[in-house]
């Protein structure tokens, strides 16, 4: 019954579960809510606290942007299950011992984690682009070069950072590997105007 009502019906397609259990929808959303909660207040009181890490603010809605405008980077509505409790075990550890750094570096794993394919290059470089936003990149740009240059510098860490996604800089592990290959459909010799691929023959005897 079910095959005859397909012939006139269409039927629906059903993406397939993953077996894998590696993407999820709790822990990724619970991890960027405590991310947000306890990394925001601290970006914030520093972005409007020290001159020369003031535009940070801006540095981050452009990151964040980068999110929507760039086809690279890809959301998707469940996340990253790995990349979730890693975000949540730096938040953890970064409260047990006061280390604000790797509460800061919680959020953008947390964000990384709703992205398809979190491991490739340009994501990977993406989420690098975070630390332009952050205070430990005043720390590190300040050791070379003056602190009247820090934002500007700033700027070009973010920009090299988000370039290889919007620019569409292919992952070295895609380079010859078949897999990414887009298969080709097969053809319908029912179809008018379609012809039948033809048959290898075998041409040994036994």
């Amino acid at each position: 019954m079910g095959r005859k009502l397909s012939r006139w019906i269409p039927m629906p397609e059903f993406a397939p579960k993953n077996p894998t259990g590696r993407r999820g929808f709790l822990e990724p959303w619970l991890a960027l809510g405590a991310a947000a909660f306890f990394s925001l207040p601290l970006l914030v009181n520093t972005w409007l606290g020290s001159p020369l890490d003031r535009v940070g603010g801006f540095l981050f809605l452009a990151w964040i942007l980068c999110l929507f405008a760039v086809p690279s980077l890809r959301l998707q509505s469940d996340g990253n299950r790995r990349l979730a409790w890693i975000s949540l075990s730096l938040l953890f550890l970064g409260s047990l011992i006061e280390l604000n750094a790797l509460r800061l570096l919680a959020l953008p794993l947390a964000a990384a984690a709703f992205l398809r394919e979190p491991f490739r290059f340009p994501v990977v470089c993406w989420m690098g682009a975070s630390l332009a936003w952050m205070p430990v990149s005043t720390w590190l740009l300040a050791k070379v070069i003056d602190a009247p240059e820090i934002p500007w510098g700033k700027l070009a860490w973010l920009i090299a950072g988000v370039l290889p996604a919007a620019v569409g800089i292919r992952d070295p592990k895609d380079r010859g590997n078949p897999r990414r290959i887009a298969p080709i459909p097969p053809v319908d010799p029912s179809l008018p105007g379609e012809e039948p691929a033809p048959v290898p023959v075998r041409t040994d005897r036994n």
